[in-house]
């Protein structure tokens, strides 16, 4: 009995200062750098419009997007730059009345500079909301139909962000941060709608 009794001291004690440490931080909000990765579910939303006079419609199978995160906090506040990689699949091409399914990739590279703020909720759970600006560089295949090319073009747009998330801070110096982002890039042209799309995504965050 007594050895159980020793031992079991110990691990709770080293529970008691784990928790105490992940609460302290989320509830202070410590100033530093911190550095991040995240990996996720990209959906983009179909693109609508015409092309050469005639109705056009390009739509996209589920992707995926990688990113990398360096930032600073300012208690509460953060900065961030962030470098994100996303791939989709082509799925479907209607043009002028006439359907065909797709084959190739659109790849997006996107480099943003972005503000969060973040909220105490409960002790280990923080919340944020915030978003980013910056470029994206977008590459697809070009698709001819019935007549009608619909191109995406190898360019680089306007774009960006905005996000809300829940940092899981259960570790010290470490949080696992799921979140759901809203993106839009400014590469419509013409009568050709701009790119949309909705990105599901867990993270870690490295605090310094």
């Amino acid at each position: 009995m007594t050895s159980i009794f020793r031992l079991s001291c110990p691990l709770a004690l080293a529970g008691v200062v784990l928790l105490s440490s992940g609460h302290a931080r989320a509830q202070t909000f410590d100033a530093g750098p911190y550095v991040g990765i995240s990996a996720g579910g990209l959906l983009f939303q179909d693109l609508d419009g015409s092309v050469e006079g005639e109705s056009a419609s390009l739509d996209f199978a589920p992707g995926y997007a990688i990113a990398a995160q360096l930032g600073y906090r300012f208690s509460a506040l953060r900065t961030e730059l962030e470098l994100e990689y996303g791939v989709v699949d082509l799925d479907v091409i209607e043009a002028a009345g006439v359907s065909e399914d797709l084959d190739g990739e659109l790849n997006v590279l996107r480099g943003t500079a972005g503000l969060y703020l973040d909220f105490t909720l409960l002790p280990l759970f923080t919340p944020y909301v915030g978003g980013g600006v910056g470029a994206a560089h977008v590459d697809g295949d070009s698709t001819t139909i019935d007549g009608v090319t619909v191109e995406v073009e190898d360019d680089t747009h306007l774009t960006a962000h905005g996000e809300v998330g829940l940092a899981l801070d259960f570790l010290p110096f470490v949080s696992i941060v799921p979140a759901y982002r809203y993106i839009w890039i400014d590469s419509g042209e013409g009568d050709l709608d701009d790119t949309t799309a909705h990105l599901i995504k867990l993270g870690a965050r490295f605090e310094f």
